[in-house]
């Protein structure tokens, strides 16, 4: 068989040209070699179904094949049996990283027919400054693993948001982190009072759709620890992934990854981190200068997040009950080194919101009482005196998970 070698940029135009039909055919063609070249067998099986899956895409984003009938359309434009196309896709989309490499590598042959089918994604455009998660799904496994390796061995680059300063996804005067660092940004969760998504829909074009800033992984490197983190922890302190929840279940594990292998390169620094999803959170490894952490803002997060830091080795297990919109009582306290509580500012969504000093006293005697540090924000201070009624609920409009 004679491959020919086309161009990045060629052969992945020559495929979104193509109309649906003649990709097809293009399918067929490469069934037929496959069949008759097992040399070059695991590589073409990849390069199907990456483009299976570009005709699967494309075709509903069409209307061309209805939602649900793309084995249908397979039946009676390809000549691939059913159970041998759904294996083809699942080598492009769900094979590991680690097994697709080792089958490129096993044979050299192998390795070099692959490197000349540039399958869907493959043109990479590497100015771009983010990744939303479609976007990602679309580039293939080669150049996703380019773009981090790339950002991570990068000569120059920028270095950390300041929070003292006015800048964007800057929080204010956080003291506890001078810095913040968002690798990762966006969220699904929609909670109503959230002020990334204000800071995200002020600044950023793709507003708050979960993104991937690969330039941003080399930051950790670029930013001087300050002369102030000898005696001021705080200084050595990043407030990481602000902007997003890093754990969040639509998150790739490759965004995760690639941001753990950063923490674990730059041990000067300390990276706090929150979640809502602190079972996934659990499913990673932690080097010590890693303080995770869970928001826990109503009773029905408690026992998922005691259960999660049962496994969770790291520097500082710590939890952040902000806003606090509902009393909360913990049967674990003593898994966790550090409590933040505090209240809620003002957001476009929801009213600032200050929990009854009753609220505060009896949560955080659950730590004190074991002998772990608690944080009081600004927002979370009570100022109540005599004569001035005093709110005891937070309001419908907190309350996110159809609790009344």
């Amino acid at each position: 068989m004679t491959v020919i070698a086309l161009s990045t940029t060629s052969q992945t135009e020559l495929i979104q040209a193509q109309s649906l039909d003649a990709l097809a055919l293009a399918v067929n063609h490469e069934g037929e070699a496959l069949e008759h070249d097992q040399r070059s067998m695991l590589a073409r099986a990849f390069r199907i179904g990456d483009m299976l899956i570009e005709a699967k895409q494309r075709g509903k984003a069409s209307g061309e094949i209805p939602h649900g009938e793309f084995g249908k359309w397979c039946d009676e434009k390809i000549r691939i049996r059913a159970a041998a196309y759904q294996r083809y896709m699942k080598l492009a989309r769900e094979t590991p990283k680690a097994s697709r490499e080792m089958h490129l590598e096993a044979d050299e042959s192998i390795r070099n027919v692959y490197a000349t089918l540039a399958g869907p994604g493959d043109a990479l455009d590497e100015s771009k400054p983010y990744w939303t998660i479609d976007e990602w799904a679309t580039l293939s496994q080669r150049n996703r693993d380019k773009i981090i390796r790339n950002a991570i061995e990068a000569e120059s680059g920028r270095t950390f948001n300041r929070q003292d300063q006015p800048e964007i996804e800057s929080m204010g005067n956080i003291e506890w982190a001078r810095w913040s660092w968002n690798p990762v940004t966006g969220c699904k969760h929609d909670c109503p009072y959230c002020y990334a998504r204000d800071i995200a829909d002020r600044f950023y074009e793709q507003k708050f759709e979960p993104s991937f800033w690969p330039d941003r992984l080399a930051m950790p490197r670029f930013t001087k620890l300050p002369a102030a983190a000898s005696n001021d922890i705080a200084w050595r302190n990043v407030f990481s992934n602000s902007m997003s929840d890093l754990y969040g279940r639509w998150v790739p594990n490759e965004w995760i990854e690639a941001t753990l292998s950063v923490m674990r390169a730059a041990p000067q620094w300390n990276f706090l981190m929150l979640t809502k999803f602190p079972k996934k959170a659990a499913e990673f490894t932690y080097a010590p200068n890693c303080w995770i952490g869970a928001s826990v803002d109503m009773q029905a997060r408690v026992k998922a997040t005691e259960d999660a830091f049962e496994r969770i080795e790291c520097g500082v297990r710590w939890l952040s009950l902000e806003p606090l919109i509902e009393p909360v009582k913990f049967t674990r306290p003593e898994l966790f080194n550090w409590v933040v509580i505090g209240g809620a500012s003002k957001s476009t969504q929801t009213p600032e919101w200050t929990p009854p000093a009753a609220w505060i006293v009896r949560v955080a005697s659950q730590f004190l009482e074991h002998g772990i540090p608690v944080y009081l924000k600004t927002n979370g201070r009570p100022r109540e005196y005599p004569g001035v009624a005093i709110p005891q609920n937070a309001g419908k409009v907190f309350h996110y998970l159809k609790r009344v």
